[in-house]
């Protein structure tokens, strides 16, 4: 039997598209290859459980109402519950007071802090609007007018579009394939504005000393260094 019809017998799906006068080498190859693929691997089945999958879309959304259902507070403990609702009624108080006296955080965003805000942004994946950083860095001088208006515009109000708290959520697998993480994609032009708003309230309310996590030229080894150092000077008292 010539080559190319033994190889069509015993690998139908490959040989198609091979030579008649393939060497005999190539054609080992390519049937060993064909019997490592027939072959089930150890964790294959456990991919293959699942054969009525959703379309993608409905997928995403069966996942972020999973996660919307554990994320309420009504699921914590009785304890936490009546804690966290202290807490809300303090930070409203406050916030109240504080919205009836005058901050240097109340003043209108300059074109510095703008430019500042653009050059500090990461490029990164581009939310719901799909207008990725780029276009923001690139976009020409009356574009940026507009953007300058539309954000001054919005804190002077207090207010904040709708649409820039919209969220793409997307499901990022865990190890093994079994499990899903999502992960939350903002729109690009509100992280522009938040971007100056953090460095706002970095400079008014600079970060507890015991907080280590999250905070820039802080790390671990910092942490370790004060705990260190509370327990000698306990001993010392």
């Amino acid at each position: 039997m010539p080559y190319s019809k033994t190889l069509q017998t015993l690998t139908p799906d490959i040989s198609s598209n091979l030579d008649i006068d393939i060497h005999l080498d190539n054609i080992l190859e390519a049937v060993q290859l064909a019997a490592y693929l027939s072959v089930p691997k150890p964790n294959e089945n456990k991919y293959n459980r699942r054969t009525n999958f959703l379309p993608p879309e409905e997928e995403f959304d069966t996942l972020a109402k999973y996660f919307a259902t554990r994320a309420v507070s009504h699921t914590q403990p009785l304890m936490i519950q009546q804690e966290l609702r202290e807490r809300h009624e303090e930070c409203s108080l406050a916030l109240q007071e504080a919205i009836q006296k005058e901050s240097s955080t109340d003043r209108p965003f300059s074109r510095y802090e703008l430019n500042n805000a653009l050059k500090a942004v990461r490029i990164t994946t581009p939310g719901k609007d799909t207008f990725s950083n780029e276009c923001f860095i690139n976009v020409p001088q009356n574009f940026l007018e507009i953007l300058f208006g539309l954000y001054n515009s919005s804190w002077q109000q207090g207010s904040l579009s709708t649409k820039w708290k919209q969220a793409k959520v997307i499901p990022i697998t865990k190890s093994g394939g079994l499990s899903y993480r999502p992960i939350s994609l903002l729109q690009n032009i509100s992280k522009i504005m938040e971007k100056r708003i953090a460095n706002r309230l970095t400079w008014l309310l600079p970060a507890h000393q015991s907080i280590f996590g999250f905070v820039r030229g802080k790390s671990t080894t910092d942490a370790i260094a004060q705990l260190i150092g509370d327990i000698t000077n306990g001993r010392k008292i």
